[in-house]
């Protein structure tokens, strides 16, 4: 059986209806690309633990736009994020079965330091599973996954 790369989660594919948001990023954060994000107070942070409500899954690391800083202090960070209303890409952590397909699991933060689709949880579910690679076969370890958001833990921002 295969055991593929853990990735960072991120869009499945761009359509001129998707939405791409850059928002100011909250003081002390250094997520990395793929990070489930929320807003609170106009600025993105890395959701914490069982995330209950995420905006969407950050398109890149806060230290990619190290590069935006000024002398004075107008300037804030800012990190694009791809909202939690569209399909993404990302891991299943865990040894593949067909059931996965239409299953709800949790996200958790792995050792690598992305975010993963935690097939162990059950209880605190946050997304559902929508698809699978093709190249990727039942008893397969951290196979790639097309997963949504559920309604209920989507953060809407106006």
């Amino acid at each position: 059986m295969a055991e593929f790369a853990i990735r960072p989660i991120s869009p499945v594919y761009y359509n001129e209806s998707d939405k791409y948001r850059s928002y100011p990023v909250a003081s002390g954060e250094d997520f990395t690309k793929g990070a489930p994000v929320v807003m609170a107070s106009g600025e993105v942070s890395e959701t914490g633990a069982d995330p209950a409500s995420i905006l969407g899954f950050a398109t890149a690391g806060v230290s990619d736009y190290s590069w935006q800083v000024d002398t004075i202090g107008y300037v804030h960070k800012r990190v694009p994020v791809a909202v939690a209303d569209r399909e993404f890409r990302g891991t299943l952590e865990g040894t593949f079965a067909a059931a996965d397909v239409g299953t709800e699991y949790g996200l958790v933060e792995d050792a690598t330091g992305y975010w993963v689709i935690d097939k162990t949880d059950t209880t605190n579910t946050r997304v559902v599973i929508t698809g699978v690679d093709d190249e990727a076969e039942v008893g397969d370890t951290n196979v790639p996954v097309t997963f949504m958001v559920l309604d209920a833990n989507r953060q809407v921002v106006g």
